[in-house]
């Protein structure tokens, strides 16, 4: 597969009106939670697809990609994308949903959240009645599948006994809701339903190619020939080889040691233009007097107008000033804390402060355990 089909932008609009733009590096890198090395091309086109055909916005975490293992990704997606889709449908009037509880004498009752001293939580359950329907629906999951346990066999902090009972009663509305009217969001999964010791779970999650225009086995495999034939340019000179090998020996002392041949297959599998970039500063920095060369803390610029010109346009051209651009309006406060309000000049600087808020992004959202997203 060549770097233009592999970079090429997935764009769409929501029906909030926001204009999304996606590539597959660009969600590798920004929208996997998990290990995104482990991702295929064929789970990022069906993710891209997948949020395409349904208007997901992925930036506002309404979904996002999960990858533990060598088993198939899942696509988790917020609980308000759930319920603003029952809402919308015709034919809702409302549900309810809530806790199962049993007490120290055996007796089972239904609880809307009030978990008593001698009562244990055992499950979840939820009942609404669409409009039209004789019958009301009534669904039921068990605690024991779906709480979250730590390596060494504990509660994590969002399934402790005290929080249990909210839990596993936003799973069961999720469920219900999904059930009931999940067109939009059939086979995709909210984050409390998926395991984190055993990954992704559910075996049919990716099997949905009957209501989208794309089948991910007519995809051909990368091989490093592929990574050959795009760096052919540059592979016989003194600094492409300085630059290869430096990255090589990097990744070889990376637990687990990443190879030579699987570095480039995941190169050209990410998109070959971040890492030619990355590359081409390397190399600029190699032309520059070592006198001159900036410290570790000083930002690496362009040093004549016309340099700072072309650079400035590549830069607003490019997926992570998008990306950019995006963190400053939605992390306002994180993105501050990382740029002190100072703009990138080149892409490898603007790549360098969108890593930091990624990372602190997939992190920081622990803080919202009690809120409408379920974090994961």
């Amino acid at each position: 597969m060549t770097t233009e089909i592999m970079e090429k932008p997935i764009e769409y609009q929501t029906d909030t009106g926001d204009k999304i733009r996606l590539t597959m590096s660009m969600v590798r890198r920004y929208l996997v939670s998990g290990k995104s090395e482990l991702t295929t091309d064929q789970e990022l086109i069906f993710f891209m697809k997948t949020c395409q055909a349904r208007k997901l916005n992925p930036f506002l975490r309404e979904c996002y990609l999960v990858k533990y293992d060598n088993t198939p990704a899942a696509i988790i997606t917020a609980r308000s994308t759930f319920q603003s889709n029952a809402r919308a449908a015709y034919d809702c009037q409302g549900w309810k949903f809530g806790a199962v509880v049993q007490d120290d004498k055996g007796n089972v009752r239904r609880s809307s959240g009030l978990v008593l001293k001698n009562e244990e939580v055992i499950g979840g359950w939820f009942t609404a009645k669409p409009k039209g329907w004789e019958d009301t629906f009534e669904l039921e999951v068990n605690l024991s599948q779906y709480i979250k346990k730590t390596r060494d066999g504990k509660p994590t902090q969002f399934w402790t006994p005290e929080k249990q009972a909210g839990m596993i009663a936003k799973v069961a509305e999720v469920q219900g809701l999904r059930t009931l009217w999940g067109k939009k969001t059939a086979m995709m999964y909210d984050a409390d339903e998926i395991s984190e010791q055993a990954g992704p779970t559910p075996e049919d999650h990716n099997h949905v190619s009957y209501d989208l225009p794309f089948n991910p086995e007519h995809l051909p495999k990368l091989t490093t020939k592929d990574f050959d034939t795009e760096f052919a340019n540059v592979s016989k000179t003194k600094t492409w080889k300085e630059f290869w090998k430096r990255a090589v020996d990097f990744h070889a002392e990376q637990d687990p040691p990443i190879s030579e041949d699987e570095l480039k297959v995941d190169i050209i599998s990410s998109g070959a233009k971040p890492f030619r970039d990355a590359f081409n500063e390397f190399s600029k920095a190699q032309k520059e007097p070592k006198t001159k060369r900036p410290g570790p803390k000083t930002k690496a610029g362009p040093k004549t107008k016309a340099d700072k010109r072309k650079a400035l346009d590549e830069l607003l051209q490019s997926d992570e000033w998008q990306m950019y651009q995006l963190y400053r309006k939605e992390n306002p406060k994180i993105w501050m804390e990382e740029t002190g309000d100072a703009e990138p000049e080149t892409i490898a600087q603007c790549e360098g402060i969108n890593d930091r808020i990624a990372e602190r992004v997939k992190n920081e959202p622990a803080e919202k355990a009690e809120g409408d997203d379920i974090p994961y």
